[in-house]
């Protein structure tokens, strides 16, 4: 057993994963001062030694609240930047496995979305979901992003006017499909302020009906793969299934995909 972080701060952690060594990588958000925060990653090594830490800045109030090993063996993580009281918006972020800092995502305005939950894919793409504010209603929103934080898809659900995800409630099904749990609350604030659990399941790209899944309704993930691994399957409603050419990314024996080919 052995502490971590800086006792002068005020330091929260948010998730731990097991690194590609055996050792583990915390995520966590450190408040420096008033009116700041910024996400923080340590590395620990199999011995409780403190391998490295990386401080993930930004100009507001930054905050980790869920993270995942990287297919390479890096972190993903997310959490939000609070811009002022009440405003906010969601924050991806990657670091490789020595703790630099490769990448960080942002919508430019705010879009009240506030990350729960992350899985990594094998292909280096991720999914991300959690509790996204639409005025004075709330609903669960699920979105797809690629190895470079680009956004693939989102899908938003609702039961009634107040659905909230469950902190790291999301799990993989056996078809390739997505399962959610989340607290549905009373559209009117009560005095007994009751709330029920709710499960949501979704086929693999997000829809959990035939009206909005059209084509891809009955289709499981392993039936829109191709079998090439520098491509991206995909299902559209419409056209059904189909692939987009992935580039960068390592595909086996040092090589590296370049316009959906292993080079």
């Amino acid at each position: 057993q052995k502490r971590y972080g800086d006792p002068t701060l005020d330091e929260q952690f948010a998730a731990i994963v097991e690194s590609s060594d055996g050792g583990a990588m915390i995520a966590a958000t450190v408040t420096p001062g008033v009116g700041g925060s910024d996400g923080k990653v340590m590395c620990i090594g199999v011995d409780g030694s403190l391998a490295w830490q990386t401080v993930v800045k930004g100009d507001k109030a930054e905050k980790i609240t869920s993270a995942v090993r990287a297919h390479d063996g890096g972190m993903l993580f997310a959490g939000q930047v609070n811009l002022q009281a009440g405003i906010y918006k969601r924050w991806l972020g990657r670091l490789d496995s020595a703790g630099k800092q490769l990448w960080v995502r942002s919508p430019a305005v705010a879009d009240m979305a506030a990350p729960a939950a992350m899985l990594a894919e094998k292909n280096g793409d991720f999914v991300v979901a959690g509790t996204k504010q639409i005025g004075e209603d709330r609903q669960v929103f699920l979105s797809r992003h690629d190895t470079l934080g680009n956004t693939l898809w989102q899908r938003l659900y609702s039961i009634n006017k107040k659905l909230e995800l469950s902190p790291g409630a999301l799990s993989r099904t056996p078809d390739g499909g997505w399962l959610m749990a989340a607290l549905s609350h009373l559209d009117k604030p009560t005095s007994l302020n009751k709330s029920w659990p709710a499960i949501i399941r979704t086929n693999a790209w997000g829809h959990i009906n035939c009206n909005t899944a059209g084509g891809c309704a009955l289709k499981s993930a392993s039936q829109c793969d191709d079998g090439n691994s520098c491509t991206l399957d995909m299902c559209d409603p419409k056209k059904g299934c189909y692939s987009k050419p992935l580039g960068g990314m390592a595909c086996g024996n040092g090589k590296t995909c370049v316009g959906g080919v292993c080079i």
